[in-house]
């Protein structure tokens, strides 16, 4: 009986505490209610505007920089405690794309202090990846970095705090990793898609660079800004390494082409040469902005060397981008009757292409015909396009490989809505272009659905064509302007960029 009684007192008293802890009491007291705080961030390459900054632990969320390349974000009960990611947006002194990826490690956004701005930058990229803060401190060390350490890295903005040779450093390791993570992540493999993921691409490039640093003195740079050779050709060799076991460890049939480590080498090189000219010891980091902002031959340069491939080019039938935005259901282009297939037609390219380039993209077209009153749709979605592009940007081979998906739907009763597989590879690239008929034609009954469709126009009729493009290894030009679109057939949602056309047959 004793034993019992003790037992019920302890039980007790543990009870007391759990609940005392967790904010309530046994005598009905609730818990403490959530209370929402607002998170301010910046995202460093130099600033980054118009950047997505992705919360990787809760479901989804995201925000965006400013043209400061300043996020803010107000913490939620379902949403207080994440690492994060910045991806995209244009680096705000290049003026270019930023197709790298920015880390930062998982954080108590809660705990943060009101005036704490939680800073993403190379450097805490490499903090998301190492093993320890030894490990970090000598890598911080071998970069010349030796105002912070590893216990306040994401609190450390380089523009606003750092030294201009700090700043040089740490962007020029950043071009190092874009360069890298790009040229990886655009190998392809037997079926045209990437063969390593953004993840992936990013890990590898990330700990190249980690482990040629984590020994001490070893220096990434010389006293005057300029990267070493034999260190950059170091992180290189490991990066090539060990991608090459990742790709046999996922049975892909290809190998890292040994151009790439020579041409990042020699870019990286160059840039570190080039920003190099403009530091002087002792100067701020918003000195070296500066510098580089008011050098337009050396900003030139730069950005000419920073540059990666990226689709900047985008039209439709045989209009210009500029014509087809402009077009409206009230004001549409002139097709001719005989001339329809090119309705349909889309024409991309890309830029700072150097060598032969792959792409495999998802493609969606939304047919809408009206006459008067009437209207028909046929919407289509191919979930695998394979695209090889010249040296100089244009379309080269445009290929739908075998056991892509076709999904097909329409308004018009006697086309049955279905889902088809190509049963070869099927090649459509006309003429730098790709078309809605060529991607149908080789398929019999999608001919058939497609002929059935486009043989009921007729001479005045209007026709609203929206394709929509998901690329899956290079970004679209924000320049461009594209607005984002869907296709949407049964189950399957295509979300991309899109570009919609009106149109009158004549």
């Amino acid at each position: 009986m004793l034993k019992h009684s003790l037992k019920l007192t302890a039980l007790a008293a543990a009870t007391s505490l759990l609940l005392s802890a967790c904010g309530g009491s046994s005598s009905g007291g609730g818990s403490t209610p959530f209370t929402p705080k607002s998170v301010q961030g910046v995202a460093v390459d130099f600033y980054v505007g118009g950047a997505t900054v992705s919360f990787d632990d809760c479901d989804g969320v995201t925000t965006e920089t400013d043209a400061d390349g300043k996020f803010n974000y107000t913490t939620t009960q379902a949403c207080n405690e994440s690492a994060l990611t910045v991806t995209g947006g244009t680096d705000l002194v290049t003026g270019l794309p930023f197709t790298g990826t920015l880390k930062v490690k998982k954080t108590k956004l809660q705990d943060l202090g009101s005036s704490t701005v939680l800073v993403a930058s190379p450097l805490t990229t490499l903090e998301y990846y190492v093993s320890s803060a030894q490990e970090l401190n000598t890598i911080l060390a071998n970069l010349g970095i030796t105002n912070i350490n590893a216990s306040n890295l994401s609190t450390f903005d380089p523009v606003s705090s750092g030294t201009a040779q700090e700043m040089a450093s740490i962007f020029v390791l950043q071009q190092l990793i874009t360069q890298i993570e790009d040229s990886l992540q655009a190998l392809p493999n037997s079926e045209g898609n990437a063969a390593l993921s953004l993840e992936e691409a990013t890990a590898l490039a990330i700990n190249a660079v980690i482990e040629t640093l984590k020994t001490p003195n070893q220096p990434l740079f010389d006293s005057t800004g300029a990267i070493s050779p034999t260190q950059l050709s170091a992180v290189l060799e490991a990066a090539v390494n060990t991608a090459n076991e990742k790709l046999e460890e996922k049975g892909a049939e290809i190998q890292v082409p040994e151009q790439l480590a020579v041409q990042v080498q020699g870019n990286i090189q160059t840039l570190s040469d080039l920003v190099a000219t403009v530091l002087t010891t002792g100067e701020s980091a918003n000195d070296l902005v500066n510098a580089i902002e008011n050098n337009e031959g050396l900003l030139e340069q730069i950005q000419d060397i920073v540059k990666t491939p990226i689709i900047n080019s985008f039209s439709l039938a045989s209009y210009s981008l500029e014509q087809i935005k402009n077009s409206t259901a009230a004001a549409p282009l002139l097709v001719n009757r005989t001339d329809i297939n090119n309705t349909a037609r889309i024409t991309f390219a890309m830029a700072n292409t150097t060598t032969n380039v792959n792409e495999s993209a998802e493609v969606g077209f939304k047919v809408v015909a009206n006459r008067n009153a009437l209207e028909e749709t046929l919407d289509v979605y191919l979930d695998k396009l394979n695209i090889v592009f010249n040296t100089d940007g244009s379309i080269q081979s445009a290929t739908i490989p075998a056991g892509a998906t076709f999904k097909i739907a329409s308004s018009l009763g006697s086309i049955t809505n279905g889902t088809f597989e190509a049963d070869s590879d099927i090649s459509i690239a006309s003429n730098g272009s790709i078309s809605l008929y060529d991607m149908v034609q080789q398929h019999s009954t999608l001919a058939n659905y497609y002929n059935q469709y486009f043989n009921l126009l007729r001479a005045e009729d209007k026709i609203t064509v929206t394709t929509v493009v998901a690329p899956r290894m290079y970004v679209i030009d924000p320049e461009l302007g594209l607005n984002s679109g869907s296709v949407t057939i049964a189950n399957t949602s295509l979300n991309g960029f899109a570009l919609t056309g009106h149109f009158k047959l004549n």
